[in-house]
């Protein structure tokens, strides 16, 4: 599943601070009734198109201890399932609307 993390501003301030370091994990598990904090688990490496280029960034991933079910801990800049960013997709959203 998938949990959007919290928000960052920029991008590339996000790689560069290895901000996935950093993230809390969060409390409550939306696969069971677990309330408590979901533990960390490891990392794992995405592509994503940055301006014309794709780069890698790390997501952290955190693990429920009763279910057993795998998280990954977004950022607000990444739309789940997409290689673009949020930005860019809003972008070409609006060109796209704008020239109806």
């Amino acid at each position: 599943m998938i949990i959007i993390a919290f928000p960052v501003k920029n991008i590339h301030k996000y790689i560069e601070n290895e901000s996935y370091l950093y993230i809390e994990a969060p409390s409550g598990c939306s696969n069971c009734t677990y309330n408590g904090k979901l533990h960390r688990h490891g990392y794992y490496c995405r592509g994503v198109f940055i301006d014309n280029n794709c780069i890698d960034i790390t997501i952290a991933r955190v693990i429920c201890p009763v279910c057993h079910k795998t998280h990954a801990l977004i950022p607000d800049f990444l739309v789940p399932y997409f290689i673009y960013p949020l930005s860019v997709i809003l972008t070409s959203l609006k060109k796209i609307f704008i020239k109806m």
